[in-house]
């Protein structure tokens, strides 16, 4: 399982003006050291309110020739390559004949709240990089889990409080402090049914999530709601 990256990020938001729609829309700016990095979807389309496509969430400019997108799905992954400026679907490697159909980055929407990678190549020198995510914003709150798997981000334009509701004996939550994955695991007493948060084997605190960060859930099943908080609320 892949480790959580940290990055750092600004945002703003401005309004925008059309003549039959007016979204409002954020933009985040991500700065990163790294070479691997979770990148937030706190937004939805621009055109309207459906979830917004891996072409238009992460912006090209700044970015090097053969950076690449990754985005899970709870089974496997798909791919997307910087090339000639556009975001180029990759040839799906997990394939049995390895041998497969690229996914086109406009086909596939990203819900909010999610997260996918975003992965520098080699060929990209710099120290830090800096890049931006837009789209439409609205007044993110929470969100209900899969089964499995899945990359969840704080949607929020702030460091937010994460709590969890309905979680299932034994779903996880996987982030990461310089690279050391830290995991929190939900220990439900077989006596007295009361559930808890444990990491390293003591009760925890789930942690504050800064702005455009994620963590890995892994939920032993579905039904976990997700809520994110801004401080004071």
């Amino acid at each position: 399982m892949k480790k959580l990256l940290s990055f750092a990020v600004a945002s703003l938001a401005v309004a925008a003006v059309a003549d039959t729609y007016s979204p409002t829309i954020g933009v985040t700016e991500v700065t990163t050291t790294l070479r691997n990095t979770i990148v937030a979807v706190p937004f939805t389309s621009l055109s309207s309110d459906a979830n917004i496509s891996a072409n238009d969430l992460v912006k090209t400019a700044n970015l090097a020739e053969g950076t690449a997108l990754y985005i899970f799905n709870g089974t496997s992954y798909s791919a997307w390559v910087l090339e000639n400026g556009a975001w180029n679907g990759a040839i799906p490697a997990n394939t049995a004949t390895g041998v497969g159909t690229p996914t086109a980055a406009t086909a596939t929407p990203l819900a909010k709240g999610s997260a996918i990678w975003l992965s520098r190549p080699a060929s990209d020198t710099a120290e830090s990089k800096t890049f931006y995510i837009y789209g439409k914003w609205s007044n993110p709150s929470s969100f209900t889990v899969a089964a499995g798997s899945q990359l969840v981000a704080n949607p929020l334009q702030t460091t937010a409080t994460l709590s969890v509701a309905n979680p299932a004996a034994g779903d996880e939550i996987i982030t990461a402090s310089d690279d050391v994955p830290v995991r929190y695991v939900y220990r439900v007493n077989s006596k007295t049914q009361v559930g808890q948060w444990r990491k390293d084997n003591a009760q925890a605190t789930l942690p504050t999530i800064p702005a455009g960060q994620g963590f890995w859930y892994v939920a032993a099943s579905a039904g976990a709601t997700i809520s994110f908080a801004a401080p004071g609320n």
